[in-house]
């Protein structure tokens, strides 16, 4: 059996593992032995987003399935698949051809679910309690990680959100869309 398409890398934050984001699974590999330590299987779709959380205790995965899971790293199980519940769109502002979301004092609202097309990009928060996920649908999601639910929706944008990614501080995402 082939490993598939390689879609994006990640290193564990203490720089042991890499992940590998594949048209399969996704693949954990011992940076020091190069060795295969698992494939990850769950998706229905390819995985084209891998992100460890801070602690590197968790590791979230985007697919063309819709749908963002957050594995156990050290077991290879599933904790939450993401797909929704209560959403609420953000305040936008572009910005050099991106847009920068200010999510810190947004209120949850009602409605939405998972997106709707492949998600591109997926991003833990500094604190690891948040996690972003944008998409072919032009969504940018916001989940809260202990809980797996939804928390908002940003739905402003016209065209895919290729990429997501925290401020330092946590206090602003940069958003990539083309």
């Amino acid at each position: 059996m082939g490993k598939g398409h390689i879609n994006e890398l990640a290193y564990s934050p203490d720089g042991t593992l890499l992940a590998v984001a594949s048209s399969i699974g996704i693949w954990l590999y011992d940076v020091q032995t190069y060795q295969e330590l698992a494939l990850l299987m769950g998706h229905t779709g390819v995985v084209t987003s891998v992100a460890f959380s801070p602690d590197g205790v968790t590791l979230a995965s985007g697919s063309e399935d819709g749908t963002v899971r957050l594995w156990d790293v050290a077991t290879g199980t599933v904790q939450h698949t993401l797909t929704g519940a209560a959403a609420n769109p953000l305040e936008a502002t572009p910005m050099d051809g991106a847009v920068t979301v200010a999510a810190a004092d947004a209120a949850a609202g009602d409605t939405a679910a998972k997106h709707t097309h492949e998600v591109y990009s997926v991003a833990f928060s500094p604190d690891g309690a948040t996690l972003a996920s944008g998409g072919d649908d032009g969504t940018l999601r916001l989940w809260d990680v202990a809980m797996g639910t939804l928390q908002q929706t940003l739905t402003e944008h016209t065209h895919e959100v290729y990429s997501v990614a925290f401020s330092p501080d946590g206090r602003r995402l940069q958003v990539g869309v083309v």
